[in-house]
Formats: structure tokens, sequence, C-alpha cells
């Protein structure tokens, strides 16, 4: 059985077809090469049982060699497995954690939460901490209630935000592939798998239901495969949030005759009958959340500078001068604006 950390560094070696060095993989995951070397152990035994070998060389590194198909395949067989049959390692109950106390109005105490993770309560008194400093780069406050247990506090929108933080870090390309071909090709044959919460995964099923109904061949040109992806799950953070009594700051009822463009046409005929389905209101909140107006107005960013410092920072740190390599700053500048413009959830 693989270990949360065997599981990526199998899925990392099927995701990538050049060499990876022990020690960039090290670092990494924040472990010892003593460890990395450890787990390949069990990495290269289930390429075995694929058929496969995990190449490696001394000055190269390690990598498997197989085409494309072959790659899409054995990632296929790797996401079968269930993640509740992968042990679940310090930095996956972590975020599950911080799953189930978004998913939840009440306090889960520690003896809950060990049931649940099937772990010690004295584990998950120290799984605690981390969520502490997992939560802190959020904004948000985790809340300790001696003998009533643990519960998030926080800005609804950045609550959400981070939802789609977990979810999307989840999911690896193939999931990815699987989850928009369900409503471009229609391809139903194609599982949704465990990603998700059974809480999730039900108002999920019923807006990809709707998404599917409304969505046409002429919209490709439109809205690209990462956009429908973030609508799609957006939408049911949204409805399942709502369910929970949480708005992002009103009530205010949405106007639709103020949009008038195909996308905005789309994502509208799909949120009015999810929104229908669920008995919630179409606030306008909502609507701005979902299609990433609320971001747009909260979190404008000036990558030319952040691109600028993160350049300065590394050279110092390498002792290298990155500045004088033109196509450094231009490939850096093209890849930040993809992952942070629009709320950075873009395909890889």
């Amino acid at each position: 059985m693989l270990t949360a950390r065997e599981f990526q560094l199998t899925n990392k070696l099927l995701n990538t077809k050049s060499p990876l060095r022990i020690k960039d993989l090290s670092v990494e995951f924040g472990v010892s090469t003593r460890t990395i070397k450890y787990d390949l152990e069990n990495v290269r035994e289930w390429f075995k049982e694929q058929g496969k070998i995990v190449n490696s060389q001394t000055t190269k590194g390690i990598w498997v060699e197989c085409g494309d198909s072959e790659r899409l395949e054995l990632r296929g067989t790797l996401t079968k497995f269930e993640r509740s049959k992968i042990y679940p390692d310090q930095t996956v109950r972590v975020k599950r954690i911080i799953l189930s106390l978004l998913l939840s109005n009440d306090y889960r105490t520690a003896n809950e939460l060990s049931d649940v993770f099937e772990v010690s309560r004295n584990t998950i008194l120290s799984d605690m901490h981390q969520v502490e400093n997992f939560l802190k780069s959020w904004t948000i406050d985790l809340e300790r209630k001696q003998r009533t247990g643990f519960r998030l506090i926080g800005n609804e929108l950045q609550l959400r935000l981070m939802l789609e933080h977990i979810i999307y870090n989840d999911l690896d390309d193939y999931e990815i592939y699987k989850l928009t071909t369900r409503i471009t090709k229609r391809e139903q044959d194609a599982e949704i798998g465990s990603m998700f919460d059974d809480q999730l995964k039900a108002v999920y099923e019923t807006v990809e239901k709707h998404m599917i109904e409304l969505y046409t061949p002429s919209l490709a040109k439109l809205i690209r495969l990462s956009d429908l992806l973030k609508l799609l799950l957006r939408i049911t953070f949204s409805v399942t949030r709502l369910n929970m009594g949480h708005t992002i700051n009103s009530y205010r009822i949405l106007d639709p005759s103020h949009y008038e463009d195909d996308t905005s046409l789309f994502l509208l005929s799909v949120m009015e009958q999810v929104y229908t389905d669920m008995k919630l209101p179409l606030l306008e909140e909502e609507y701005l959340y979902i299609s990433g107006g609320l971001e747009k107005e909260t979190d404008q960013m000036d990558l030319v500078d952040i691109t600028e410092r993160i350049i300065h920072y590394v050279s110092l740190q390498e002792g290298i001068d990155y500045k004088r390599d033109p196509k450094l700053y231009s490939n850096l500048l093209s890849h930040l604006s993809l992952r942070l413009q629009n709320g950075y959830l873009y395909l890889n």
C-alpha cells in the first residue's frame, strides 16, 4: 500500500518525462534524501506490478520510459486507488481536518476527528498545530473551545478560496481531464472517483447534471476548460456554503438583465437551474464569486513587480544573476499571469 508521499512520487514520475533528481525531490517534499530513497522502494514495486521499470542513474536521476498513452493509462490506474486506502500522513490529515471543519457548522472534538481519521487523540492534537499554521497564511483562525472542540473563524470569501486551494491541489491532470470531459464530451463513463467529500459530491453531481444539459460545442470557443472547471467547482462550493447558512456579505438578489454575453448567459442559466433545485435565492455576490468578479476586485496584484522580486531573491540565494536572462523574465511573467490572475485556477 502506498503512503500519501509515495502516491505523490508515483504521480510525479508519471507526469514528468525528464529525470527527477533525488536531491530535488527531498527539497520539494521536505524530507531527507534517505527518506525519498526509502519511499522509492514501494514506488518501484508499484511500477513493477504495472510492468514498468523505474530507471535510475547517479548523475541523471530517476525516470520511467513510456509513451503518452501509457502514461495516461497508468495515471488512470493510480487514481483508482481509493484515497482512504492510502495511508494518510500528517500533511494529508491536516487538509482533511480543514475540509471537515469547513463543511461543518458545529464544533468538532479531537475525539470525533480521531475516530474519523483512525488515529489517536494525541495525534489529532499534534495535527492541530499544523492546521493553525496552514490557516495563518489564509488569515483564518482556529477557534479552540474547551470541552467543545474546534471550528474555523474567518472571512467567507477567504474560507471559500482556501477550500478551492485544497481541492485543486488534490487533483492531478488525469482527474481534471475526467471532470471536464464528462461535460464537454458527455463521457459519463469517466468516474468522478473519491476526490470529493460525500457532502460536496452530492451537490457537485447536481451542478454537473445541469451544466451538461446546457453546455453546447459553440461555448468551447468562449470558455476554456480551466474556466469551465472553475465554474463547476465554485457553484458546488457556493451551494454547499449557502446550504450551511453562509453568504458573502449580503442577500442582495441578482438582476440577470445586466448580463448579455454568451458566457454570462450560460453561467446564469446553470446557476438558475441549480439554485432552483436547491431552493436557494440567486444572489448577486454569489454570481460575482463564481464568475471571478469578487477576486478581481479584492485581489489585484502587480505581477511585474512580483516577477522582478522573485528573480532578484533567487539570484541572491543562488549567487547567479538571473536578471540577465530575458527569456526567464518573460516566461516567468507569463506563467504567473496564468496561475495568479482570475483565481489562479488553470490547467497544468
